[in-house]
């Protein structure tokens, strides 16, 4: 593999909700970062896909490296 395809798998995983729920079932704590200016992901659309799975700190000024510009 090259570095370029690992990037690609990262960009592309697709999380599953159900594996999510159900480590938080066995007490594992998840946190997420998102930074609200992004150019990388949609961070509106993960915080709205975590939220119920996880503990998100929303930064609304921040890009992808959680950087205020």
């Amino acid at each position: 593999t090259t570095v370029i395809d690992e990037l690609e798998e990262l960009l592309n995983y697709r999380w599953d909700k159900e594996k999510l729920e159900s480590l938080t079932k066995k007490g594992v704590d998840i946190e997420v970062y998102l930074g609200g200016e992004d150019a990388i992901v949609d961070a509106k659309l993960a915080k709205e896909f975590f939220k119920d799975v996880a503990t998100v700190t929303y930064i609304k000024d921040a890009n992808h490296f959680l950087q205020l510009s």
